[in-house]
């Protein structure tokens, strides 16, 4: 599981290194899906916690943690 985390971290750096201030946004919101699933947050509480929170509810019981 903790591959997962260390994936997105790494492609968030590179796009950083390599293009500057690069669109890192969907990479940063995938992360906060997984820790957001990692401490086991219902779509209630995080929508609580982002209010900004963009996926539905069947989109966000959807994601798996390997």
């Amino acid at each position: 599981m903790q591959k997962q985390f260390i994936d997105i971290s790494k492609k968030i750096e590179s796009r950083l290194t390599k293009d500057g201030e690069a669109d890192i946004k969907e990479l940063i919101n995938e992360l906060n899906y997984k820790v957001y699933k990692l401490y086991k947050l219902t779509y209630d509480e995080v929508k609580v916690i982002d209010p900004e929170f963009s996926l539905s509810k069947k989109e966000y019981e959807a994601i798996k943690l390997e």
